[in-house]
């Protein structure tokens, strides 16, 4: 979407019972804020400051939204936002696994994002601060599924932590 001094690209992979729904809702949520902040960008501030804050405002409504609409704990969707300004500035959020690339003509790929994975020591930590926890895999799959049920994502739009 062209609005303000750019192109708005967005990208949202909704999971669970309610995985559509939380994307579509997200996508129209993200879409609406940032063009009505990107259009009234004045030029008297950072561009990349304002971007990053739009952005924020932006995911932190959806999520709002989404957990006053009663989705479940086991339903969200990740995000992952482009701004590529007239300059030819890029301007990316993301939260969740979904990724932002550039890959030039000569074949050459630069990652734009950082999934949120709890391979990440850093996402791990704010799991743990969070009162919740990692498991590899194989403890998973040893887990007794009548007594524990469990989402595996770290980080996306409706997340209880």
């Amino acid at each position: 979407h062209k609005f303000g001094r750019g192109v708005l690209f967005s990208v949202f992979d909704g999971h669970g019972d309610d995985g559509d729904k939380c994307a579509i809702q997200t996508s129209n949520i993200v879409e609406e804020e940032c063009e009505k902040l990107l259009r009234s960008y004045n030029g008297s501030a950072d561009m990349e400051s304002y971007v990053q804050k739009t952005f924020k405002d932006a995911y932190l409504k959806a999520n709002s939204t989404l957990e006053v609409n009663g989705y479940g704990e086991t339903s969200g969707t990740t995000a992952t936002s482009l701004y590529v300004t007239d300059d030819k500035g890029l301007h990316v959020a993301n939260i969740g696994d979904s990724r932002c690339i550039v890959v030039s003509k000569n074949g050459e790929v630069t990652v734009l994002s950082r999934d949120h994975t709890p391979d990440r020591e850093d996402e791990k930590e704010r799991i743990i601060s969070h009162g919740g926890f990692v498991m590899t895999s194989a403890e998973y799959d040893v887990m007794d599924s009548s007594i524990h049920s469990f989402i595996s994502v770290t980080s996306n739009i409706n997340e209880p932590l």
